[in-house]
Formats: structure tokens, sequence, C-alpha cells
């Protein structure tokens, strides 16, 4: 496997590991075999593809959604330099190969979507996107669209920044973090996780963070609902934590060090 591997997403029987690269030519998706310790790429990526990012298998495993990046490269006066002139929300058939194009954002950085994650019954997606207007962005939201690409819904306002979004197991509840570590990952800002049902409704609070200091963010679901992990950004570290479903006192799991993204075996 080329370059450096990050981002895995556990396959819903446990056999499987999909996970994206970094540092080669191009940066496609892998799928690591449990049992014969072996990889594959999982999906080709030819030019105009430059690279695909953020993978998560369907609650079939037969799917996986993921970002992918095209060219051309076009100079982004909001980033800064060079960046892919389409970036969006695929989905692939795991067995055949085949890709859907589910989104297109033709004017980057600006409403590209990030994180995508399936409802439990394999219907829909939600994500988040970073609108930008003179170069910053004006405030993230939380998505969800059918698996088709049709109907899409904005869930939370854009004044709250939110993002990094993940459905519960029973269907009952999204959570996600305030001001996402895509977008601000060097610009601290308080983040706390939130709990809404799939239509934004009934939407509550998990954490309670008054400082930058310590920020919760990337939550995930446990298998059985009961809890949530997370990633708890310090200024010197990144540490995995667990706060339950319902919120409640956060529990450290993996401390020190540089962890992020945790997801935990079916």
């Amino acid at each position: 496997m080329p370059g450096e591997q990050l981002l895995p997403n556990w396959s819903p029987d446990g056999t499987h590991l999909v996970f994206t690269t970094r540092g080669g030519t191009t940066e496609p998706l892998y799928e690591y075999d449990l049992e014969t310790k072996t990889s594959r790429q999982l999906f080709k990526c030819e030019d105009p593809c430059l690279g695909d990012d953020e993978p998560v298998y369907s609650p079939d495993g037969t799917r996986v959604a993921f970002i992918r990046a095209r060219a051309p490269l076009v100079n982004s006066s909001s980033a800064g330099d060079a960046v892919p002139s389409d970036c969006s929300l695929w989905i692939g058939e795991g067995a055949t190969g085949t890709l859907t194009q589910i989104t297109s954002n033709t004017k980057p950085p600006c409403d590209r979507e990030y994180n995508p994650h399936w409802s439990p019954d394999g219907s829909q997606l939600t994500y988040w996107r970073d609108p930008y207007e003179n170069g910053q962005p004006t405030g993230t939201a939380v998505f969800v669209i059918d698996a088709d690409g049709k109907h899409e819904r904005r869930l939370t306002d854009p004044t709250l920044f939110a993002g990094a979004p993940d459905w519960s197991p029973d269907g009952k509840w999204i959570v996600f973090s305030t001001y996402p570590l895509n977008e601000f990952n060097f610009v601290p800002k308080v983040s706390n996780l939130y709990r809404m049902h799939p239509n934004g409704s009934g939407m509550e609070q998990l954490t309670h963070y008054e400082s930058a200091d310590l920020r919760a963010t990337q939550p995930r679901y446990t298998p059985d609902g009961k809890w949530i992990i997370f990633t708890a950004v310090a200024p010197w570290r990144r540490s995995l934590w667990v706060v339950p479903a319902a919120g409640g006192a956060p529990i450290a799991m993996v401390r020190g060090g540089i962890y992020t993204h945790g997801v935990w075996q079916p």
C-alpha cells in the first residue's frame, strides 16, 4: 500500500477495513482483509481522478460512500493554493467497482461535502458542508440526502457551525460536533457534541466544554448505540474518549499522543 494509510472504517461484519491513502501519484481507497492480511485497491482512480477520501461502508457492506477529488487543479484565493476543481460525494459497489456520482461541486473550495455516513437502512446519507463567502466559511451545516442523490435537506442553521455527523444504529438520532476539525483544525474554537432527530428536531447538547483547550470532535456511535466515541482535542494531544449516547460524563479511553477518527469494531 502506498504512502500513509488513514481514515479507516469497519465493514459491518468486522472482516474488512476500508481506508484512504496519502502520498502517491493518486490517492485511492484500499480494502484490507483481516483474515488473509492482504489489501486491494477498491475502485479505479484514473484521470481525472486525483484521489478518494473519507470512505464508509453501507449497512449491508456492499457499497462504500466516499469523497472523490478530480482534476484539473484550480487556484483558490480562499485556500491560497491549487485545489481540485471538483470534490463530490460518490458511491461505489464493492463487488463490481461500479461508481455513481451523487453530488457535484465545481466552485472549490466551497460547498463540498465532508464525512458521509449512512442511515441504518441504507436509504440516506448524512454529511456536512461549509459554504464560503469572500474567502471565508460563512457557517457549516449538517445535511441529509437520499442515496440516489435526490432530496437533499439542510438540518442545522449554518451559524451553529455543525459538522462531522453520524447516524445512530436505531436510526432515531444524528450526532454531530460544532466547529468540525477539517475546517477549524488550526483555528481553536469551543467544540461540543450535539444530537438531533434525522429531521433536525429535538436537538440536545451532549458535552459542555467551555474552552478551546479541550474540544469534542469526530463523534461516532458504538454498534449498540449506547455510547459515542469521539476525539478529544487538546493543544498538544488528541485522545479517544466516549460519552453516553444521551449525554453524561465523558470517559478517556486512549490518552496522550495523537489518536483520531475512532471507529468501534462491529
